[in-house]
């Protein structure tokens, strides 16, 4: 972690973690705790986010992390009340239902993003907004090639926002033009309104780890998808995963953190890719972790993406500046996964 004189906000200042009881958002609020930050998370039902508070308060202690629920972050005004003495912004939520229609998913996830930027910008309060985008909106899996700084998935665009009928397989591309146009969105924003705010971009690929609470939170998201490999769910899991690159979710978390606090880090696309996997590959790490579990049916082979992911050297390095050792190994993230399982 940066040393307190080299963050741009001192400890102890409030930051808001939208989509905080997810994957990514509860791993960023444990990141932030860590540092010493006070949290306060928005989540859209407080009834499936209860053991959140709990979580923390057992961890922190009581007076750091507060829950708040925002039902509708695309309605005007549904952010002023949580921005309240707010420092820091990390946009977390998204739609990740994968629902086909765009006009549903799309239309509703750029309004979001551009609501919470426009409140943001009218608290003085307010010094630095990070935006969680995703590895699609630079480029979807399947087509080898060089990932640059400057790379949009303008193909999963055109595609999303094709005639109807929507049906169900236009799912990843609805969601992946829905992070590409939500931050394309904000960025044009941002050069037009000129805020008094920094705003700063991760983009991360697939995320696997731990889960912070295995009971109450169970597995959730992409990490679902190496307890999908443990218990030999080779149809499951191979219709619901692109094979492509990888993050382990606490380094992710960081990476945000770094976005947040890191002063030479400005304006910036943070692309968090750590490396290539496949699902034979994952099962295979499985087995070398837990010989004695009988093995299911072998996930087919296929050859790691190639493609050349350009500015992830410059996401590991900052990673290292916020005091890892470089990238988590795939090994190790599948461990972190799955050492409740057994």
């Amino acid at each position: 972690m940066l040393s307190d004189n080299k963050r741009v906000l001192p400890a102890g200042s409030t930051i808001l973690v939208t989509g905080v009881s997810g994957f990514i958002g509860s791993h960023v609020a444990d990141q932030l705790l860590s540092a010493g930050y006070l949290v306060r998370g928005t989540t859209r039902d407080p009834t499936k986010s209860s053991w959140l508070p709990t979580f923390f308060d057992n961890k922190y202690g009581k007076g750091k992390f507060d829950l708040i629920t925002v039902v509708d972050t695309a309605e005007a005004g549904a952010f002023d009340s949580a921005l309240e003495g707010v420092s820091g912004v990390i946009h977390v939520a998204s739609d990740m239902t994968f629902g086909p229609d765009p006009n549903l998913v799309i239309t509703p996830t750029v309004a979001s993003t551009l609501n919470i930027l426009r409140a943001a910008a009218e608290h003085a309060s307010v010094k630095r907004v990070v935006l969680t985008s995703s590895c699609a909106s630079a480029a979807s899996p399947g087509l080898v090639r060089a990932i640059e700084v400057d790379s949009w998935n303008d193909e999963a665009i055109s595609q999303a926002w094709a005639p109807p009928p929507y049906e169900p397989s236009r799912g990843f591309s609805v969601y992946a033009a829905s992070k590409a146009q939500s931050e394309k969105e904000a960025w044009k924003w941002y050069e037009e309104s000129k805020p008094g705010f920094v705003l700063n971009a991760v983009l991360p690929s697939m995320n696997f780890g731990k889960s912070l609470d295995p009971v109450s939170q169970g597995h959730p998201s992409t990490s679902g998808l190496i307890q999908g490999v443990f218990h030999n769910d080779v149809e499951t899991v191979s219709n619901n995963g692109a094979q492509y690159f990888f993050i382990d979710v606490q380094d992710n978390a960081l990476l945000h953190v770094a976005a947040l606090l890191h002063p030479d880090i400005r304006q910036e696309r943070i692309f968090a890719y750590a490396a290539p996997y496949t699902w034979r590959g994952v099962q295979k790490v499985v087995q070398g972790l837990y010989p004695e579990r009988p093995l299911g049916p072998e996930f087919p082979d296929a050859e790691p993406d190639a493609s050349t992911i350009v500015p992830a050297p410059r996401a590991e390095f900052l990673l290292k500046e916020m005091g890892r050792d470089g990238w988590t190994s795939l090994e190790e993230c599948v461990k972190l996964n799955t050492e409740d399982l057994v």
